[in-house]
């Protein structure tokens, strides 16, 4: 059996070598591993299919070691646009009915000794999954957040935002839900380039900027983070890194859809 402190030393020098452009070329070319083969047998964006992110592969190299393990894994944002709502007008004001929910699907086959939790703002209510538990809030709302920390608590393996996409709602997200990671574990913002008119604000500072920044500086400034937040994020943020979408010929050349910061051990 593997220490925890053997476990996060592995970890690290698996996300050092994914630095190197060369590693991260094999690891983009190389067959569709088992996690992408889950995301498009559910039918999750993170996978390979036309229009996915391919999200899947940077996931099966930083949590493949983890697989065998009991991971509790938080994700916030369940369904994509257009898939398996009731309404799929209502899904950007909390108001549709979501009737599937495929990436929670992948991390539960994938972690078949996992506790696995779900964030929406709308309604997953008729949606079961083992070992799985789907809440209902809003993550833009501090009430929301802190109702979901007395549920999960504050031993998560991996953080997922996959939600508003809103640079605000990002922003209080991370401040108030990355202390519920465990040292070791890793806490990741999806879709950075992407803001929907309906909820980015007109001043909104991108929190891909706020994590470019914290990726060299170590310094997490940002006007919906809060001081103390920001203090706890300077103290305990081994690394952050950023990925592009892995589609082919782009990995190398912009790096700003996927942030993964992980947590000291």
């Amino acid at each position: 059996m593997v220490s925890g402190r053997g476990l996060a030393s592995r970890l690290a020098a698996l996300t050092r070598r994914l630095s190197e452009p060369a590693e991260l070329v094999r690891v983009l070319t190389e067959p569709a591993g088992a996690l992408t083969r889950l995301a498009d047998r559910y039918g999750s964006d993170k996978g390979s299919r036309v229009g996915g992110n391919r999200y899947a592969r940077v996931y099966e190299a930083l949590f493949g070691p983890l697989r065998d393990r009991p991971v509790r894994l938080l994700e916030i944002g369940l369904l994509g646009r257009g898939h398996g709502w009731d309404e799929d007008s209502l899904r950007d004001i909390g108001q549709a009915c979501g009737h599937d929910a495929p990436s929670l699907r992948m991390w539960a086959d994938y972690f078949r000794r996992g506790e696995i939790f779900g964030l929406d703002f709308n309604d997953f209510s008729s949606v079961r999954i083992d070992r799985c538990r789907i809440l209902r809030g809003d993550m833009g709302r501090p009430d929301d957040l802190n109702a979901v920390l007395d549920v999960v608590g504050n031993d998560l393996d991996i953080v997922i935002d996959d939600a508003s996409h809103a640079s605000h709602d990002q922003q209080l997200a991370l401040g108030m839900l990355f202390p519920a990671v465990r040292p070791g574990g890793f806490y990741v913002i999806e879709d950075l380039t992407f803001q929907p008119a309906s909820r980015e604000r007109p001043d909104a500072v991108k929190t891909l900027d706020v994590l470019r920044r914290a990726e060299f500086t170590g310094a997490f400034e940002a006007p919906h983070i809060s001081r103390e937040a920001s203090n706890y994020l300077e103290q305990h943020v081994e690394r952050v890194a950023l990925f592009d979408a892995v589609g082919p010929g782009s990995a190398l050349e912009t790096r700003d859809s996927l942030a993964v910061l992980w947590k000291k051990s």
